[in-house]
C-alpha cells in the first residue's frame, strides 16, 4: 500500500478539529476528494465525515488532532495536497492545494 503525502498544517489542524468538535458528533473526521477530477472544474474538497460516512476503501491519515480520509478515487489528485489555514481581521481562511 502506498502512502500519500497530504500536509495539514497545525493551523490547519487547529481549526477543523475545532469545527469539528462543534459538530457534537462521537469519532467525526474529515473527508478530502476532488470534484470533477480531470477538468477543469476540478475542486478539492473537505467535508466533514461521521463514523458511519467512512469508506473501506479510503486512505486514512491520522493527525495529532483530526483524522482524514482521502476518497479512494481521488487519490491520484491529492498527492503532495497542502491544507493550511491563516488568519487574518475577519478571522481566517482555509486554502486547499492540490
Amino acid at each position: 500500500m502506498r502512502m500519500f503525502m497530504v500536509t495539514v498544517t497545525d493551523s490547519a489542524q487547529d481549526y477543523l478539529s475545532q469545527l469539528i468538535e462543534k459538530q457534537e458528533v462521537e469519532g467525526m473526521s474529515v473527508r478530502m476528494f476532488v470534484s470533477q477530477p480531470g477538468t477543469r472544474f476540478a475542486e478539492t474538497c473537505l467535508a466533514y465525515c461521521k463514523p458511519d460516512e467512512i469508506k473501506q476503501e479510503d486512505e486514512k491519515i491520522s493527525y495529532e488532532k483530526l483524522t482524514v480520509y482521502l476518497e479512494k478515487e481521488s487519490l491520484p489528485y491529492l498527492e503532495e495536497a497542502l491544507v493550511d489555514y491563516d488568519k487574518d481581521r475577519m478571522g481566517g481562511q482555509l486554502t486547499i492545494k492540490a
